[in-house]
């Protein structure tokens, strides 16, 4: 059972300063690590029970802290880094990704607009239904057709 708490900055130099850490693990500004012994940390509430001993722990180091590293090969810690830094590929594909779906979406519109026909995808949104006639098919009326009668 891996067991891990968080403890403080302070903890961690007082677990070191007892030779009680076996390795610890770098990442940014965060460490993970392995104490050599459980040890056991006061619950906060009413009964103030001690909680079952842990084995690993996290906490946050300070970038003040300059000498920290050679505290810790002073008392013989076992240290290793990993780093922040996602992979290139992951780098790419995040850059390429939303590019490949605005074209793909935008190719998909042209396809089916170009199967609708004129009307697009909107379905003849902007086609009007009044008909146009000719100039073929207009009377033309001049007032002596119409002098005369009435309710001209």
């Amino acid at each position: 059972e891996k067991r891990s708490a968080a403890i403080s900055y302070s903890r961690f130099l007082q677990e070191l300063a007892s030779d009680n850490l076996k390795n610890i693990r770098f990442k940014g500004g965060d460490v993970r690590g392995e104490f050599l012994h459980k040890i056991r940390l006061n619950d906060t509430g009413q009964e103030q029970q001690k909680s079952p001993g842990v084995q690993f722990f996290t906490t946050t180091i300070p970038t003040t802290d300059t000498e920290l590293l050679q505290l810790l090969s002073q008392h013989q810690v076992e240290v290793s880094a990993e780093s922040t830094q996602t992979s290139p590929l992951v780098s790419i594909m995040l850059g390429v990704l939303p590019w490949l779906l605005i074209i793909g979406v935008w190719l998909y519109l042209a396809r089916n607009t170009r199967r609708q026909g004129m009307g697009g995808m909107f379905g003849g949104f902007a086609k009007s239904g009044a008909s146009m006639y000719g100039s073929e098919n207009k009377f033309k009326v001049c007032f002596d057709d119409v002098a005369g009668l009435e309710n001209s």
